[in-house]
């Protein structure tokens, strides 16, 4: 009988729901009206427009919340104020990782707002807080479909208080903080709420499961009552000093002393265009890449750090794909690991209006390189956009020698946002001309609440030259002749899965899927194939299981170092290998969980196996202990030996957080594919919102423990709005 009352229920109301829409309006208020303590108690709340129900997105998203939660909005000349209550029905503490900022969304409780200030369907802005008053700011890019950008950073105030029913927040956003369009008298906006406790992520407008609960085509309306000001001057200037003392090869080397500065302003030019200046930027001094064991014989990608190249980073780095980029920023001001002085740097960036976003960017360095890139992309139909880019490397006093890639893209997002997909050619132009020196590619990608597929297509000329990106798999390193071997390629990738959701509290989906990844060389030679059916098991309590099974075939074009350890050689030739892998996530909202991963079978011509475990304990919300650890064995059959071989990579972490201001974070890499260990420590303490000071400690030695370097460096940096 409830079953069919439910039913009932769900016919009658949810098309009910879907007539009258998601609207909210934002009433104004008198200038400091409103008191950020996270209270709620001032006389304009009780009269501002409110909402009342969420809707599920996990487990199932066809029901209401468990877990009720309230929403006001409110504004004056200078803030968007959001109040909630956040009401929890289950005894036991919240899940917080961490009092430090931008914290994994979902690995905490939390409450989050979603905004679309240009109501494309494809950037905004979130804004999420935690039941002990952690930020989380970032940028929402490509309309969600990825999630959030912690990256950015931003000043904006935020409050919470604890009661015996659940958690208040409450939120000021400063309008300068946001970019947008004089006069709109109507964004869109979207409220999530994530109860760990319970296991619940919910919305306010309705997010189906299969979609990221940032998806901005699942929003519903912020009305204004008055529409937001026009921004006066807004600037913010963000100096940095930084002082270090290093022991630059060995033991017996005398310590140095460096000392550097650097600047980056952010400048508003009008609500949704921004001009950012930066001269010497930090190249991420305070920060360090996390290792891997690599066996793919080509690079890695690893992320841009730097503030400057950050917001509306997407506009110049979204073109192409992850292995074809015209433009990848971590090429300019670095040079095999070793940091180029950047003179200056100038960006103009945003939207020009509704239909256009525009960027343009100059840069030189102290190597007499000078890089410009200019973009834009206009809006088409509800959700999608053409896009250009022009990327241009020069030598000042030798005109001569340059680099350019001028590219078109097409993205394609429909308006339910269940098809995806992307369309491009780009060429590259240099003082050797070449109308081969090309790169397109076409990818079209459905889902829907239970199946999915995708179709990938590839072509790289091996004249395609972008020296301002990031094309690994057109080069093949000779190790004989220390040559490097161009080639063009074909890639053809095609993925289908279906997702079945049974009756069970144990289980929530399980997954079959069959992913193929086939690299042909130009000719259509073999170069690399990968073919995977596999089972993947979504339980309801956040654990995750999967089984693959991993069909390969590697044509070597030479004898090549595969293990990147300089010992050993893998001989020219195709090799046909086989071999399992299966993994296993615990329950992530446990204070220990751990992830399990293990491969067996061939490798080329002999046999591999691989261990990885990832664990993770906190006392939250202070501390968190994490180990890293992978283990490969490795067999190689040569005609009259055999040779087994081992690479490790060994990373424990401790992180402390003191208070929602002092942080202390320390990490120690044992690699044997790099013969290295590396030791970093750092103490930070945010003083003011945006403005730090850093101390850090690194060691870097062989695993033989014979010293490499090894450096203290003390870093302020200090955010000043206009």
């Amino acid at each position: 009988m409830k079953h069919l009352f439910l039913l009932f229920f769900l016919l009658i109301f949810i098309p009910v729901f879907s007539q009258i829409g998601y609207k909210i309006q934002a009433n104004l208020v008198a200038k400091n009206n409103i008191q950020i303590d996270g209270l709620i108690s001032e006389l304009s709340w009780k009269n501002a427009d409110s909402i009342h129900q969420f809707w599920q997105n996990f487990p199932y998203d066809t029901s209401i919340a468990e877990t009720k939660t309230t929403v006001k909005v409110l504004t004056d000349d200078k803030f968007l104020y959001i109040a909630a209550n956040c009401y929890d029905g289950l005894k036991g503490n919240y899940i917080v990782t961490s009092l430090k900022r931008d914290f994994s969304y979902p690995k905490s409780d939390a409450f989050s707002v979603h905004i679309d200030p240009f109501n494309d369907n494809a950037n905004g802005f979130a804004f999420t807080v935690s039941p002990f008053g952690v930020q989380r700011e970032g940028l929402i890019q490509n309309g969600g479909n990825q999630g959030v950008t912690t990256d950015w950073d931003n000043k904006w105030l935020t409050e919470t208080k604890l009661h015996s029913w659940g958690y208040t927040v409450e939120m000021a956003i400063p309008f300068k903080s946001l970019r947008y369009n004089n006069g709109d008298s109507i964004w869109h906006i979207n409220f999530s709420r994530n109860d760990l406790k319970r296991n619940e992520n919910s919305t306010w407008k309705p997010v189906p499961r299969n979609m990221n609960i940032a998806s901005l085509v699942n929003t519903g309306i912020l009305k204004w009552q008055t529409p937001p000001p026009k921004q006066g001057f807004n600037a913010a200037i963000i100096p940095y000093i930084i002082a270090s003392i290093n022991q630059p090869n060995s033991q017996k080397d005398e310590f140095s002393q460096k000392y550097n500065a650097g600047l980056d302003a952010k400048i508003v030019l009008t609500p949704s265009l921004n001009l950012d200046i930066t001269t010497n930027p930090d190249f991420a001094q305070v920060e360090v890449d996390r290792q891997v064991i690599n066996l793919t014989r080509f690079s890695i990608f690893f992320p841009e750090r730097r503030n400057f190249f950050i917001e509306n980073s997407d506009l110049f780095a979204s073109f192409g794909f992850r292995q074809i980029r015209p433009f990848f920023s971590r090429q300019i001001g670095l040079k095999k690991g070793i940091n180029i002085p950047i003179y200056y740097g100038v960006r103009l960036s945003g939207k020009f209006d509704a239909n256009w976003r525009i960027g343009a960017m100059n840069i030189q360095t102290n190597d007499s390189n000078n890089y410009s890139v200019a973009a834009f992309q206009r809006k088409i139909f509800s959700s999608s956009n053409i896009a250009g880019i022009l990327v241009n490397k020069v030598q000042l006093f030798n005109p001569e020698k340059f680099n350019r890639v001028a590219g078109l893209d097409y993205n394609l997002q429909s308006k339910n946002g269940k098809w995806l997909g992307k369309a491009f050619w780009h060429q590259s132009f240099s003082e050797v001309k070449n109308n081969n020196s090309f790169a397109n590619a076409t990818w079209l990608y459905f889902t829907d609440k239970t199946m999915y597929f995708m179709w990938n297509h590839e072509y790289v000329d091996k004249t395609f030259n972008a020296t301002t990106g990031f094309v690994p798999r057109t080069s093949y390193y000779d190790m004989k002749t220390g040559k490097t071997l161009m080639l063009s390629y074909f890639r053809i990738e095609p993925e289908a899965g279906y997702k079945f959701f049974p009756k069970s509290k144990l289980i929530n989906n399980i997954n079959p899927e069959v992913y193929s990844d086939i690299y042909k060389n130009s000719d259509w030679s073999k170069n690399d194939i990968l073919v995977t059916p596999s089972v993947a098991i979504n339980f309801q309590n956040s654990a995750i299981a999967s089984v693959l099974y991993n069909i390969h075939q590697t044509n070597l074009l030479f004898d090549t170092d595969v293990l990147g350890n300089g010992k050993d050689t893998f001989y020219k030739g195709i090799y046909n290998y086989r071999y399992f892998s299966a993994f296993f996530q615990s329950n992530k909202r446990k204070l220990f969980s751990y992830y399990l991963n293990s491969t067996i079978g061939e490798f080329y011509n002999g046999k591999r196996q691989n261990f990885k475990a990832d664990l993770s304990y906190r006392i939250q919300p202070y501390f968190i202990f994490g180990l890293s650890s992978s283990l490969d064995l490795i067999q190689i059959n040569y005609a009259t030996k055999k040779l087994d071989r081992s690479l490790i990579l060994i990373a424990p972490s401790v992180e402390i957080s003191f208070t929602k201001k002092l942080f202390f974070t320390t990490f120690a890499q044992y690699n044997s594919q790099l013969d290295n260990i590396n030791i970093n420590t750092r103490l930070q303490y945010r003083f003011k919102p945006m403005s730090d000071f850093y101390l850090v400690y690194s060691d870097n030695y062989f695993t033989t423990w014979k010293a490499k370097n090894r450096g203290i460096t003390l870093k302020l940096v200090y955010w000043l709005n206009t």
